[in-house]
């Protein structure tokens, strides 16, 4: 039986979903729900009738099972890859707004404003749709900057919250790239309204003269290790679930600087990103060999006290293996013993 609905919905891979609720919650459309009313854990489902498409439920996913149709993570990141294939070292990527920021753009080359070149447009229907990693992508694609533009919060975004939502990952980037000793200014998001192209070409040559003042991004080996390291650790489930908490529910009011929370909020999802960062380049280190604490930190430019409770817990869990022993201290590695 045929039926009517939207071409931009989501869809549940019930094989990966682990039944959370978290998309059910931060939903503003109502389109995700138990396949059982009032039952436990059991994967959801989606009503295409009642989906809007925003898409922040699947970029919110600890354990990426929701996708856009026609639209999916995998699709964005191989238009992102094509585009990054032509640009040059000094040129940035820019996310805008199928509503706000894309609106503003148009308006802005029908009204004949001019913005400077090197700036790519890519057009998604809300930033709450874009997945985290994606951001990370492009910088572990080499990458200078990264621009977002958005329909502002309050007042205009036809997703309930999806661009505030964005700003929690922006945030959460921006945490990353310092993690990594790289600059956060290289991301940043504004908004703007749908009739204020002007306001679009003030923010596009803000950040063009930021990323003028920073040097192309490192591609060392060491920088390299380190943006793979940012990007698998926005593909853990405990960072995606710890950001999917801190997100504004659809009943909730508050803009974020004023909930009475925020500092301690932010500061546990600092926490959070420090150790799965730090998880992440263990892993990154001991695919190439195994190594025992003193090494490893010597590889990862962190003193050994830093690193050391992690590997314990890694090894307790069994995300790593004991191989042996030198000199009195435990040789880690990944595989079989």
């Amino acid at each position: 039986q045929r039926r009517l609905v939207s071409p931009v919905v989501v869809h549940v891979d019930k094989d990966l979903c682990e039944g959370c609720g978290l998309c059910t919650e931060i939903c503003p459309c109502g389109g995700i729900e138990h396949v059982k009313p009032g039952s436990g854990p059991v994967p959801r489902e989606t009503d295409n009738h009642l989906c809007s498409g925003g898409g922040t439920c699947a970029a919110t996913c600890p354990h990426e099972a929701i996708k856009v149709v026609n639209n999916t993570t995998q699709q964005l990141e191989a238009r992102v890859n094509a585009i990054l294939e032509r640009m040059q070292d000094n040129e940035i990527l820019s996310f805008i707004c199928g509503w706000g920021g894309s609106a503003s753009a148009e308006q802005a080359a029908v009204k004949g404003l001019s913005y400077p070149r090197g700036i790519y447009l890519v057009p998604v229907n809300c930033l709450g749709s874009l997945d985290p990693a994606i951001l990370s992508m492009a910088f572990l694609n080499g990458v200078k900057g990264i621009m977002l533009a958005g329909c502002t919060p309050k007042h205009s975004c036809h997703y309930h919250y999806g661009v505030d939502h964005c700003w929690y990952r922006v945030n959460a980037m921006k945490k990353l790239l310092s993690l990594a000793g790289l600059e956060r200014r290289r991301i940043s998001i504004g908004y703007v309204e749908v009739n204020e192209p002007e306001a679009f070409v003030r923010m596009v040559e803000s950040q063009m003269e930021t990323m003028g003042k920073l040097p192309p991004l490192p591609q060392d080996d060491p920088t390299k290790a380190k943006l793979w390291a940012i990007h698998a650790t926005l593909h853990r489930p405990r960072v995606r679930w710890v950001l999917g908490t801190s997100l504004r529910r659809p009943a909730e009011k508050e803009f974020p600087g004023s909930q009475f929370n925020a500092v301690e909020a932010d500061e546990t999802m600092l926490d959070v990103l420090k150790e799965e960062y730090t998880v992440s380049r263990i892993f990154k280190a001991l695919h190439e060999q195994p190594l025992n604490p003193p090494d490893l930190a010597r590889v990862m430019g962190e003193p050994v006290k830093n690193i050391t409770p992690i590997l314990t817990d890694m090894s307790k869990d069994g995300r790593i293996i004991t191989k042996g022993w030198e000199k009195g201290y435990p040789i880690y590695g990944m595989g079989k013993a």
